[in-house]
């Protein structure tokens, strides 16, 4: 059951490559992407704590760093409209951050 946490965590961030879909080109698809991130981020978490692997300290320290990165998703879309360079360099930075989260995540599943 570990295993499927951390893969179902990786999936969320890497399902294009790993199918052989394309990956996303476009602001609007690397939205998407953070936007499915925080999903299975989410999700991991709260698998996580059910199981027991998590405490529901770390479990709430979790969905609030997920929050703020969906929060950067929605500042960084508003962005876009103004500043096209700036929000992707935004999104750039808040996708290697649910990157990193889902590293820690699968870390604590094992």
């Amino acid at each position: 059951m570990k295993k499927l946490i951390a893969a179902l965590a990786l999936a969320g961030l890497t399902a294009c490559s790993t199918i052989g879909a394309p990956s996303p080109d476009t602001f609007n698809e690397k939205v998407v992407v953070g936007y499915q991130a925080v999903e299975v981020l989410a999700h991991t978490a709260m698998t996580l704590r059910i199981q027991g692997q998590i405490t529901a300290a770390q479990k709430d320290s979790y969905a609030q760093r997920i929050q703020e990165m969906e929060d950067a998703l929605v500042m960084a879309q508003t962005m876009h409209q103004t500043d096209p360079a700036g929000a992707q360099t935004k999104l750039a930075l808040i996708i290697a951050a649910l990157s990193a989260l889902q590293a820690e995540l699968a870390a604590q599943g094992h």
